[in-house]
């Protein structure tokens, strides 16, 4: 048995030595399991933000008429991106399917006639043969 306060053992030997070469080595240890879990914690990263581009790209070609409003961080916020996106797309088309022209006057519109006020009696005459065609 080790005496804590005075780094000894039941039999009088001392093993403070020991006891602090474990705990370097253990903290080294962990210092490296550390840095192991953080180097594959960024490779996750990068490989979910290449995968999330890859489906935002992928919903936008699916869906060229909606690609502006498919955006977002995330596969589910991608998700319900394409989702609202595409409500809003068949709501569009079911307005537009109902939706009445508006009405468009038969026949030919009828020109205004000119100002006879402001003509010279030259443009009067060529007026009035022209509309006799005579001209």
């Amino acid at each position: 048995m080790t005496d804590t306060e005075t780094g000894t053992n039941t039999t009088g030997t001392d093993t403070t030595g020991t006891d602090a070469d474990q705990v370097a080595a253990r903290i080294a240890q962990l210092t490296q399991e550390r840095d192991t879990v953080q180097a594959e914690l960024t490779e996750a990263r990068t490989r979910e933000a290449s995968a999330v581009t890859a489906l935002r790209d992928t919903l936008r070609a699916a869906h060229p008429d909606v690609a502006g409003l498919i955006d977002g961080q995330s596969a589910a916020e991608l998700a319900t991106a394409a989702a609202s996106a595409l409500e809003v797309r068949a709501a569009i088309l079911a307005a537009a399917s109902t939706a009445k022209p508006p009405p468009v006057p038969s026949g030919a519109t009828q020109p205004a006639p000119p100002n006879l006020d402001a003509m010279s009696p030259q443009q009067k005459i060529a007026y009035a043969l022209r509309q006799k065609h005579i001209t």
